[in-house]
């Protein structure tokens, strides 16, 4: 507990440390403090110092060096990076766009789906276009043994690769020959 404690540093501290402020802007922000009994934070942000997820940041640090996980939060590099984008141009101004020619996409191919039928000696596998049937729904299948069957659930292709879904299906009666 005591090791956790001595690592602790004060706010300021940590931004002059992860070179957000200087020694002078510190000093600066801490007469002010003491004249206004406002929170540091606050102060260095109004001063135009640093930016408010900056001292979220420092804030975070602090925290963590309070119950030892400094690892847990980063080097200060990416506040650094973005300070310095301040001073780079402004990024271009994107516009809105609220009405979007239409944009004739080429018809493909119908996926279809997948049917994985279970018969007494094993699973066939059978290819349909369209969309595959709901679970609960029965299926006229004389192309498998001439039978009935329902739809027990839905899932992924057994194929690798395959994005197509797959009806799980079972016997339900046999059809007359």
């Amino acid at each position: 507990m005591e090791a956790a404690a001595s690592s602790w540093r004060r706010l300021g501290r940590l931004l002059v440390e992860d070179g957000l402020i200087t020694e002078d802007q510190l000093d600066e922000a801490l007469e002010n403090q003491v004249r206004t009994r406002r929170l540091l934070g606050d102060i260095v942000v109004e001063l135009g110092y640093v930016a408010p997820d900056d001292v979220q940041r420092a804030l975070a640090n602090q925290a963590a060096l309070a119950t030892g996980e400094r690892a847990a939060f980063g080097t200060g590099l990416r506040s650094e990076l973005e300070r310095r984008a301040g001073d780079q141009p402004p990024a271009p101004t994107l516009h809105l766009v609220t009405e979007l020619e239409p944009v004739e996409e080429p018809d493909e191919p119908d996926p279809g789906h997948v049917l994985m039928i279970q018969l007494p000696r094993g699973y066939v596998l059978v290819e349909h276009g369209g969309d595959a049937p709901s679970p609960g729904s029965t299926l006229e299948l004389p192309e498998v043994a001439g039978g009935t069957f329902r739809v027990e659930a839905l899932g992924r292709s057994p194929y690798p690769d395959d994005p197509r879904p797959c009806a799980f299906a079972l016997r339900l009666h046999e059809s007359p020959a």
